[in-house]
């Protein structure tokens, strides 16, 4: 559905000839190709990456946000994802998954989401670009007219 749309409003700025949005509307098509890219891979690899085994120690000095008693006991996780790691691995004794399946999962809602707010922000900014140059326009209308010359004392009269 997205890649019609953007297929269409990519045709509609070539029809009416819109250079700069129809590139600006491929660099958005682009970048999304490199979060759907990046979207893959961690779906590929989440299973490995989650068997990857670091010291305990380490993973509680790496991690942004202290763990609650309940994360660290592996309560509370009533979910499962389509990457979730089967039950029978485990790390070895002192040693904790470098990054967990919940972890992961949160890693690729976040480049969805990522994605979503930048074609919508994308999509604001063209929008109030456009608007500015249309009111840019009218300006240059405006100020080209000899009435408006006359008013603002640039037109002399011999």
């Amino acid at each position: 559905l997205l890649e019609g749309i953007l297929h269409h409003l990519g045709q509609w700025f070539s029809k009416r000839k819109k250079k700069a949005l129809f590139d600006a509307l491929e660099k958005v098509k682009s970048e999304l190709m490199t979060l759907g890219f990046i979207s893959l891979l961690l779906t590929v690899t989440a299973r490995y990456i989650s068997r990857i085994c670091i010291p305990a120690g380490a993973a509680h000095t790496m991690l942004p946000c202290k763990l609650s008693r309940s994360s660290e006991h592996g309560e509370g996780h009533g979910r499962r994802h389509l990457s979730e790691e089967p039950a029978n691995f485990s790390c070895p004794k002192g040693m904790v998954s470098l990054v967990s399946t919940d972890g992961l999962h949160q890693l690729h809602i976040f480049v969805f989401f990522l994605a979503v707010f930048h074609v919508t922000f994308s999509a604001i900014t063209m929008s109030l670009g456009r608007a500015k140059t249309r009111i840019w326009k009218e300006w240059e209308k405006d100020t080209s007219s000899i009435t408006y010359e006359f008013s603002a004392g640039s037109v002399y009269i011999d």
